[in-house]
């Protein structure tokens, strides 16, 4: 069908009828075209029509069958009018075959011919309808693209400058060990970073989770370790605050089919609210319970509390309680819209309560359960030293490249850097790395061609290719995938991850 409406009526009818059908239109103004066979009727309507118009003399049960299996073939926002013209007295034999596509209206001979031009008109505007809903659906269609594509650019620009500070940070932290006034500013600047990083990070998801794209890896976890594991992350802000952190998870398994870093984030997310809107000597009590077949994971702070009139709209995206001037919890509300987001993902649900201001607020998420076994290991959360393992790592931005390689040299390993593409490949060839740290966006090459010329060339096959990146979407990581990266961590990476990683790659080595 075409990208413009077509206002023609098609007749289909038997010879003379269906000429004088059109003469009779068209001195109402209206285009109209008749046609003599199924197969042509069928043709016409693919190219697009305003409305058609059908004869029951020209139907039988195969034709009425074929035109009807055409109808059914349309894409979801068409709906082409038909207008089925019968005997007097009757429904028309084969009306039961159009009967259930919706947008048939029937006209009983002898035809008024007011009637038939108004219901030729009713149609027409129907159809228009048609097209210009299409028309706003692809516009808003095409501005959730350019946003996409606009806060993944954003995201990738943000996080390229923070990638190095953070870097750096760290190797100033090793140096000056002892220095407790530079652990004290460099303790301060971390958490600035992280608190940058959290909200990039969720300007994405927010995004990902309201279109439907977040990737899933669906797996049996334990939802009652991954609430002790979001709790255990979160002590230390709870800590800095003076804010308690009492934590109720039962000792029994609470199997679910979800996925455990999605679930952990939702977790988060809610501690994290909790812990905005809590006064110094408040308390947040986190439980984890079975209710009724499914795992209640449970949030409960002493805080602000949500005024009556707010707690509607606690889930609509950029919504806050908060709207005085000093804004003094900060945030973007989007943290509870994502939240519910993977929640309902994994099949649940989430509801918050509150008394009022000044009562505290309560979250519960509701997550069903499995009878499955739940995959109990877990990532390592140490990082061992990184050994004489050759690394290469490439980046435009230097900075970035420079402060990641000194920080790699640091924990044993030797480093070089890359600047583009094309560099990283010679250098690639002369050094033979046992692993690559490769940014996607760069200059000459991107990312994903270097790591596809690397597994071709000698020694790339057993390379490990690790992405470290701007780019987050989870399209981003699929196409990573299909050219040969082995894991991809996103800017400003987490060096306690990249650790982890390396010190994988030495294990793997040691045991070949």
């Amino acid at each position: 069908m075409g990208d413009s409406f077509d206002d023609s009526v098609l007749v289909f009818a038997p010879g003379r009828d269906g000429v004088l059908t059109c003469q009779i239109l068209g001195e109402a103004g209206v285009a109209c075209r008749t046609v003599s066979s199924v197969a042509t009727f069928n043709d016409e309507l693919g190219r697009g029509v305003g409305a058609a118009i059908i004869a029951e003399e020209n139907l039988d049960e195969e034709s009425a069958s074929r035109i009807a299996a055409t109808l059914r073939k349309q894409p979801a926002w068409s709906d082409i009018p038909i207008i089925l013209v019968v005997r007097d007295g009757t429904t028309g034999a084969r009306h039961k075959d159009f009967a259930p596509l919706g947008n048939v209206s029937v006209l009983a001979r002898p035809m008024n011919l007011s009637a038939l031009t108004t219901a030729v008109e009713s149609a027409l505007r129907a159809r228009r309808r048609q097209y210009e809903l299409r028309k706003l659906l692809a516009e808003r269609d095409s501005a959730a693209r350019r946003k996409d594509e606009f806060l993944a650019m954003l995201a990738h620009e943000l996080r390229n400058p923070l990638a190095p500070v953070r870097t750096t940070l760290h190797v100033l932290k090793l140096r000056h060990a002892g220095d407790r006034d530079t652990l004290t500013a460099v303790g301060v600047a971390e958490r600035s970073i992280k608190h940058l990083a959290h909200l990039i990070d969720d300007l994405l998801d927010v995004s990902r989770v309201t279109l439907g794209k977040v990737e899933m890896r669906r797996e049996h976890v334990d939802a009652a370790n991954i609430t002790r594991l979001a709790a255990e992350s979160m002590k230390s802000r709870f800590s800095e605050k003076h804010v308690a952190l009492d934590l109720d998870v039962q000792s029994s398994l609470l199997p679910v089919l979800g996925d455990a870093v999605r679930l952990e984030q939702a977790i988060v997310n809610v501690l994290d609210n909790a812990l905005k809107f809590t006064p110094p000597g408040g308390k947040v009590r986190v439980r984890a319970v079975e209710e009724h077949g499914k795992a209640v994971l449970a949030v409960a702070d002493s805080g602000a509390g949500i005024a009556p009139e707010d707690l509607p709209h606690v889930f609509e995206l950029f919504v806050q309680a908060d709207r005085s001037l000093d804004r003094t919890v900060g945030g973007l509300g989007v943290g509870l819209t994502i939240v519910k987001g993977i929640v309902e993902l994994h099949g649940g649900s989430i509801t918050v309560t509150s008394g009022g201001r000044g009562a505290g607020t309560t979250a519960e998420l509701r997550i069903p359960l499995t009878q499955a076994k739940p995959n109990q290991s877990m990532p390592e959360r140490e990082v061992a030293s990184g050994g004489r393992l050759r690394v290469l790592v490439v980046d435009d931005n230097h900075d970035g490249a420079d402060s990641l390689a000194d920080f790699l040299s640091m924990t044993g390993c030797e480093a070089k850097t890359a600047y583009d593409g094309v560099q990283a490949l010679e250098v690639f060839s002369e050094f033979r790395p046992e692993a690559v740290l490769l940014d996607i966006g760069l200059p000459r090459l991107n990312g994903f061609e270097v790591a596809e010329k690397i597994r071709t060339m000698p020694g790339g096959e057993g390379v490990t290719i690790i992405a470290v990146t701007g780019y987050g979407r989870d399209e981003d990581r699929v196409q990573g995938r299909a050219v040969g990266f082995d894991h991809h961590l996103v800017k400003p990476i987490d060096l306690t991850a990249i650790g982890r990683l390396i010190t994988s790659v030495v294990r793997s080595s040691q045991a070949g």
